[in-house]
């Protein structure tokens, strides 16, 4: 299906790629079909989830790679997966990159979205700790 998209104007995707959320994004609750878009140049780390329903709805995702210090095995609340359904899960933070400047960019860590990858279900979770909602990504230096 051809898609209209914020930032990568109108492009094609297979609807197998579509990923619905069963629990919303904070203050979108109407929106919740979106695909991910990646660039090349930028890897896996870093995403666009565009909303396939508003095309000027579009967020830029942080893997939780690139956020958490430790590589290990991801836990999945089990809140998490009552609503999303088992499977494999891939763990997000929404960023905001001020002015365009990467090297800026912060992530919240306090709402992660987990992204059911085996049922193309996701959402937004509120953690339990006391994590902050702007997290610098990058190190003064990187």
């Amino acid at each position: 299906m051809e898609l209209k998209t914020r930032d990568f104007g109108n492009i094609e995707i297979d609807t197998a790629d579509i990923i619905t959320f069963e629990a919303p994004i904070f203050a979108f609750d109407e929106y919740d079909r979106f695909v991910l878009l990646f660039e090349e140049n930028l890897g896996t780390d870093i995403t666009w989830m565009q909303s396939v329903q508003e095309p000027d709805l579009c967020f830029i995702l942080a893997s939780r790679l690139l956020t958490e210090k430790e590589k290990t095995a991801q836990e999945v609340p089990l809140d998490v997966q009552e609503k999303l359904g088992t499977g494999e899960y891939d763990k997000w933070y929404m960023m905001v990159v001020p002015d365009g400047n990467i090297k800026k960019s912060t992530v919240n860590l306090r709402a992660p979205i987990f992204i059911n990858v085996t049922e193309r279900t996701a959402g937004q979770f509120l953690s339990e700790e006391d994590l902050p909602v702007k997290h610098p990504l990058f190190k003064e230096g990187e």
